[in-house]
C-alpha cells in the first residue's frame, strides 16, 4: 500500500479585479464595435477632405495659371493688331515718301529758271540796258541809228521780252501746279527764313555775322526743305546769324497776354492775309 504524502493541494489564488470584472454582454459588443466604426469613418472622412482641399487648391493654382496665361496671350494679340494696324496706316500715309523725294529736284529746277529769268529781266519785267554795247543796236556796221533801225531793235525787244514773259508765266505755272500737288498728298514746304535754326528741319550750312538778327536766326535759306505730313522729307539747307543779340526764350512769348491792341493788329494782319490770297486766286485764274 502506497504511503500518503503529507502536501495538501495548494488552492490558486485570483485577483480582487479580475473576481470584479465580468464578461461584457453582446450589446455592450455591439455599441463599442458601433463607435470604432463611427470613429473609422470620420477619420476617412478626415482624410477625403484634406485630399479634395488640396485637389481643389491644385486646380484653383492651375486655374489662375491658365488665365494669366489667357490673359497675356489677348493683350499680346491687341498689341500686335495696333501694331500691324499702325503699319498699315503709316505705309498708306508715307508710301509716297520716295517719290515725292525724287519731285523735289524738278521743283527745284523750276524754281532756278524763274530766278534764272528774274536774273535776266532785272527781276521787274522789262529788257536789260544795253549801256552802249557795240552791236547791241539794230545797226551792225557802227553807223548812226536809223529810225527804222530803232523802230525793228524795238520791235525786237519788245517780241523778246513778250517771249520771256510768256516762259516765265508758264514756268511759273508749272511750278504753281507741282507744288499745289504735292501739297495735296501731305507734302509741304518748310519756312525757315527769320525763324529760330530748328536741327530737326534745318541744316545748317554756314554762319554769318549778323548783329541786327538774334543768334541763331535763319537769315538765308539756299535749299527748300519740305515735311511729308508730320515728318521730314528733306531738311531745309540754311545759313545762321551770330553774334547778334540774345533771343527772348520762346516760352516767355508764348505765355505772355495779348494786349487789345496786339489783338486788333493781328485781326487786321489775318484779314490783310485773307484779301492778299483772295487776291492771289483772281491773279492765277487770269494767269
Amino acid at each position: 500500500m502506497a504511503e500518503k504524502t503529507g502536501k495538501k493541494p495548494t488552492p490558486q489564488k485570483t485577483s480582487p479585479k479580475a473576481a470584479d470584472e465580468t464578461p461584457p454582454t453582446a450589446g455592450e459588443e455591439e455599441t463599442e464595435a458601433a463607435e470604432t466604426a463611427a470613429a473609422e469613418s470620420e477619420a476617412e472622412a478626415e482624410a477625403e477632405e484634406t485630399d479634395q482641399a488640396a485637389e481643389a487648391e491644385k486646380l484653383g493654382a492651375e486655374v489662375a495659371d491658365l488665365k494669366d496665361k489667357l490673359l497675356r496671350a489677348l493683350a499680346e494679340s491687341e498689341n500686335v493688331r495696333r501694331r500691324a494696324g499702325r503699319d498699315v496706316a503709316d505705309t498708306t500715309r508715307y508710301v509716297i515718301a520716295n517719290f515725292a523725294r525724287d519731285m523735289l529736284s524738278v521743283a527745284d529746277n523750276l524754281r532756278r529758271a524763274l530766278d534764272s529769268i528774274d536774273a535776266e529781266t532785272g527781276g521787274n519785267g522789262e529788257a536789260p540796258e544795253t549801256d552802249g554795247v557795240p552791236g547791241a543796236t539794230g545797226n551792225d556796221d557802227g553807223g548812226e541809228e536809223t529810225e527804222d533801225d530803232k523802230q525793228a531793235e524795238a520791235a525786237n525787244g519788245a517780241a523778246g521780252m513778250d517771249n520771256l514773259e510768256t516762259l516765265r508765266v508758264g514756268v511759273e505755272m508749272t511750278e504753281r501746279k507741282l507744288l499745289n500737288t504735292l501739297e495735296r498728298f501731305g507734302v509741304k514746304p518748310i519756312e525757315a527764313l527769320g525763324k529760330k535754326f530748328d536741327h530737326n528741319l534745318h541744316e545748317a550750312l554756314f554762319e554769318l555775322e549778323d548783329k541786327d538778327q538774334p543768334s541763331g536766326t535763319v537769315i538765308m535759306v539756299m535749299q527748300t526743305g519740305y515735311t511729308l505730313r508730320d515728318r521730314l522729307l528733306r531738311p531745309a539747307k540754311v545759313g545762321v546769324s551770330k553774334g547778334g543779340p540774345k533771343e527772348t526764350p520762346a516760352e516767355e512769348a508764348e505765355t505772355a497776354p495779348e494786349s487789345p491792341a496786339d489783338a486788333a493788329v493781328t485781326d487786321s494782319a489775318v484779314a490783310y492775309e485773307k484779301k492778299s490770297a483772295a487776291t492771289g486766286s483772281e491773279i492765277d485764274e487770269e494767269l
